[in-house]
């Protein structure tokens, strides 16, 4: 603690302790050495006095008057409570140097994103600064942040780094033996200063991103497309499928600790569409496409099928339905495969979609955050996605897809040209299902609070699909929350949110700080109605795609 740095404020130990030995008022900046000493100064003084002048002879009350004896009390009474006065001090200020410095990075499901970053800021008290990727200043959404701020609890100085890059790629990265693959995040970091709470003071965080000197901003500056990423290694990863659903288990494999934090729900959503080439947009997608059944979603993602499967028409076969997907990372992708019994041969012979105008997927070793893009504009041509190594696997064409769930709906926001003979049809997390042709009509919407109390608004998509047969939601708010129809066991497409980290690899403090969020997430995994509390569920499931069953 030498040569720390602290702030004073008025309404602290520091004061009382001034005010309490009759004292000039201390200076408002001092190291915490230096209070130390003028705290022990002051306590010795007082108790030099009271050893000195010695204790009141109460056998000699007699010859004062009352107010003599009050008085005399009243000094031995200053004497004590400026003996208190500097222990406390000594107390605050041991307190504050106590704090450590922690390191945390989290990695893993872009689907729970958005809980998992509002459940990071809900910990950390008044004066943290933050930065996002993207073009959006204050994005939750974005598949990178960074942190540097205090926990409300008083423990911690943190830097809390994330990147959102799927479920399995999450498991992958903290399940792995030996030296780790390293996840790119926002840093590296410069002039890091951390807030402090009470009794010491308040005042706010700082740091710079070193790429540009982009200063963290109490409102979360944006810094672009990861401009500035610097290599970590993840400690926790969040993940929307169980470990053994992903291929990262088992011998020569970390065994991991698992919380299940909330329960994530997912849609199947269709795309915009143009029937002339662009002349006419319809944003709701094509009519007659509302459900997709079980066989319907095998056919999908083993290279597709005619559009009259959906709609019932003839005049529609001459239409090609294909799936625009991601990466076999994606917990959501996982989710969807295994409530869909896709797995053996029908994973064996997936084909998922490229579009025009799109960027070209990279491989490890290079960013993919910063690469892959959905393109724009009207699309006329899907071709099978191209070979990719994704967490040291490399699969053969058609097999991969998007990192992100973002690319995904942004792809789904373009208008496909049917008269091309193409449509397409995807899955996604609520968060970013959402976000297809948000629904406008105010009377559709539900307000309500989550499990913290955050107040939100969800808006649902008007592409989203019932899923054999059934809407997540209620009659009158099919595709809302309290999403009645997963309580209670009907409607299969979700998974749990699992919370996971190798124990053996963090130190007390990290351990520390991640069950902090993770007890947070839990109370809040409702947060902006694209999650479920475990509380209000009335089903359970063993495993991905398992049956449901009640209780």
């Amino acid at each position: 603690m030498n040569g720390e740095r602290i702030t004073v404020n008025k309404v602290n130990f520091v004061t009382i302790l001034s005010h309490a030995a009759d004292t000039e008022p201390l200076q408002k900046s001092h190291t915490i050495d230096d209070l130390l000493r003028q705290s022990w100064g002051i306590f010795l003084l007082g108790a030099g006095k009271m050893f000195a002048e010695g204790s009141p002879d109460h056998s000699r009350t007699r010859r004062f008057n009352d107010n003599n004896l009050i008085n005399n009390t009243a000094s031995h009474m200053k004497k004590i409570k400026l003996l208190t006065a500097g222990l406390l001090a000594m107390f605050a200020i041991n307190f504050a140097s106590a704090r450590t410095n922690v390191t945390l990075v989290l990695t893993g499901s872009t689907a729970f994103r958005n809980a998992t970053v509002n459940a990071i800021q809900n910990i950390l008290n008044p004066g943290y600064v933050w930065a996002c990727s993207g073009t959006t200043a204050g994005n939750i959404g974005a598949n990178q942040q960074v942190f540097v701020g205090q926990t409300k609890d008083g423990k911690y100085n943190v830097i809390i780094q994330t990147a959102w890059a799927g479920s399995a790629s999450g498991i992958y990265a903290v399940a792995q033996p030996g030296a780790q693959t390293l996840i790119q995040v926002l840093g590296p970091l410069t002039g890091v200063t951390y807030n402090s709470n009470a009794p010491i003071g308040t005042g706010p965080s700082a740091a710079t991103l070193t790429g540009d000197s982009t200063a963290l901003t109490a409102g979360g500056v944006n810094v672009g497309s990861v401009d500035y990423p610097s290599a970590a290694t993840a400690q926790v990863a969040l993940s929307d499928i169980f470990v053994n659903t992903s291929s990262f288990h088992g011998p020569g494999y970390n065994t991991l600790a698992d919380t299940h934090v909330g329960v994530v729900p997912f849609e199947w959503v269709k795309c915009a569409y143009t029937p002339d080439g662009g002349t006419t947009l319809v944003p709701t997608g094509y009519p007659g496409v509302s459900n997709i059944g079980i066989d319907q979603a095998q056919e999908l993602v083993g290279g597709g099928l005619a559009l009259s499967q959906f709609t019932g028409n003839a005049s529609d076969a001459g239409v090609f339905v294909q799936c625009v997907g991601r990466d076999h990372d994606s917990g959501t992708r996982n989710g969807a495969y295994a409530d869909a019994l896709i797995a053996g041969p029908f994973e064996a012979s997936v084909i998922q979609y490229q579009v025009d105008g799109g960027a070209l997927p990279a491989t490890d070793g290079s960013n993919p955050l910063s690469t892959q893009s959905a393109g724009g504009g009207v699309i006329e041509t899907l071709f099978p996605w191209p070979v990719e190594t994704v967490a040291n696997e490399t699969r053969v064409s058609g097999s991969e897809g998007f990192f992100s769930g973002s690319n995904v709906k942004a792809v789904l926001n373009r208008d496909v040209d049917t008269s091309a003979g193409n449509y397409i049809i995807s899955y996604l997390g609520l968060s970013d299902a959402s976000g297809v042709d948000t629904d406008t009509n105010s009377a559709d919407w539900v307000t309500t609070t989550d499990g913290a109390g955050n107040s939100y608004t969800y808006k649902p998509s008007l592409n989203a699909l019932t899923y054999d047969g059934y809407f997540p939601g209620s009659a009158g708010h099919e595709f809302e929350p309290p999403y009645t129809n997963i309580l209670n066991g009907q409607y299969s497409y979700w998974g749990y949110e699992h919370y996971l980290y190798n124990a053996a690899s963090l130190s007390t403090d990290q351990t520390g700080l991640a069950g902090d969020i993770s007890t947070q997430l839990k109370s809040e995994a409702d947060f902006g109605g694209v999650g479920i509390l475990l509380t209000a569920m009335k089903c359970s499931r063993g495993g991905d795609g398992a049956p449901i069953t009640v209780p």
